[in-house]
């Protein structure tokens, strides 16, 4: 027997549901076909993991994915050892998703752990940085503050503390309003424009005697004196006080007039 054309090929000898099968018809050899099926029949005899193939159910994949290291159970997998700094806020949430994710793709129990470790750190370096950043805005509205309110920084810092518990009705209350996350990370509480309004407000409400005692004892601001200073370089009875040194008044008008210099300039001066 022979092919077409009358050419003989080792395939005439075959009966002809081998003959013409797809795998017999790819050799033009019998020594081609032999020796691809000594190579298959060693693969065959090799121990090893083989995946599983077009059509496996569920089952023989969990099968698999276990025999290359992967926990039965996404439950399973084990990270004891992997320590989380404090300052890391977790996002249960993504870590159940990421887990179940790592699980579903058969990844095995010892890269999940590399995984989870790199994830870890990467949330530490990550909370460092925002923590510096957050430390640094703090830095720059507490600056902002000193240079709004001067030497009157701490009493003004005081006055605000105490009108807004006044206003929110509690410690606590006042606490956990001021604690409120802000879109830039900081807190409501560490805003300066309401700070300064609130110790603007505490000031009116020590002098009312609502807080504190009645007798008004807050600083002056910079911005204050500055206003005093200006009314007082208006009144002419006073300066020509403060440039005439034999003026009865002189002594004393040029101390008031001192005083007003330095909280406008370099701080703030005693209210009293």
């Amino acid at each position: 027997m022979s092919e077409e054309g009358g050419t003989e090929s080792w395939r005439d000898g075959l009966s002809a549901e081998y003959k013409d099968h797809d795998l017999v018809q790819q050799y033009d050899d019998l020594n081609g076909f032999v020796k691809t099926a000594i190579h298959a029949q060693g693969v065959i005899g090799q121990k090893g993991i083989i995946k599983p193939g077009e059509g496996a159910s569920i089952e023989d994949y969990a099968d698999y994915y276990e025999e290359l290291g992967r926990p039965r159970d996404v439950s399973t997998y084990e990270f004891k050892d992997v320590k989380w700094p404090e300052e890391v806020q977790r996002n249960s949430d993504f870590e159940k998703a990421m887990l179940q994710t790592m699980y579903d793709k058969g990844v095995s129990q010892e890269a999940a752990r590399g995984i989870y470790e790199a994830y870890a750190g990467t949330s530490k370096d990550q909370a460092r940085a925002l923590l510096e950043a957050r430390e640094a805005t703090q830095a720059e509205r507490k600056a902002e503050l000193k240079q709004v309110f001067g030497d009157a920084y701490d009493a003004r810092m005081e006055s605000a503390e105490k009108a807004w518990t006044t206003l929110l009705g509690s410690p606590e209350s006042a606490a956990k309003i001021g604690a409120l996350q802000m879109a830039d990370g900081t807190t409501l509480g560490e805003q300066p424009d309401l700070i300064k309004a609130i110790a603007e407000l505490g000031r009116s409400m020590s002098e009312d005697g609502m807080i504190g005692d009645k007798t008004p004892s807050l600083r002056k601001t910079p911005e204050e004196a500055q206003g005093e200073l200006n009314n007082f370089m208006a009144d002419e009875q006073r300066t020509a006080a403060l440039y005439d040194g034999s003026h009865p008044n002189h002594k004393a008008i040029h101390a008031e007039w001192s005083k007003l210099q330095y909280a406008a300039n370099a701080g703030g001066a005693d209210a009293r």
